[in-house]
């Protein structure tokens, strides 16, 4: 068995640097830099789950700004992936009906709409909908826009 020398402490402080210097790369926006951003924020990921877990809000804030990154540059099908990864964590810490897993599905919805999956954009938007009638106390934008879409995309359905 191999054991650390690393207190909590220092890996922490590694996860935070790692972290700080993925954002870097990714602000930058010179060549190589996004890949480079990734990478390390991945590493700080890795960091923080072997420190904390995976339900630390540092680990999932640092999977929000990866998964920003990615649809940012149009890696659609890798930040599909990322937030179906982290859908239980996120379940688990805040709760199946609260405003990070209406996010989480809207960002599921937008993305598979993206890639032309339309049944599964609409189930995701549903469920985006159904978490918000039972967080907010009357409709807001947001929650007119995501009904728009969900008759939009019914409309369409219809339509075939």
């Amino acid at each position: 068995a191999v054991v650390s020398t690393q207190s909590t402490g220092d890996v922490a402080l590694k996860a935070d640097s790692t972290r700080f210097l993925g954002e870097c790369y990714l602000e930058s926006g010179g060549h190589g830099c996004l890949d480079e951003g990734i990478l390390l924020l991945r590493q700080a990921i890795a960091l923080y789950t072997s420190t904390f877990s995976g339900l630390h809000l540092t680990t999932l804030s640092t999977y929000d700004i990866l998964i920003a990154a990615l649809i940012k540059h149009g890696f659609h099908k890798e930040a599909v992936e990322e937030l179906r990864s982290i859908k239980e964590a996120k379940t688990l810490k805040f709760g199946e009906f609260s405003k990070p897993m209406s996010d989480l599905h809207k960002s599921l919805g937008s993305l598979y709409l993206i890639q032309n999956r339309t049944k599964e954009a609409l189930a995701q938007f549903k469920k985006c909908l159904a978490i918000l009638n039972v967080i907010q106390n009357k409709p807001n934008d947001v929650t007119l826009s995501i009904k728009n879409t969900i008759q939009s995309l019914e409309n369409n359905s219809e339509e075939k």
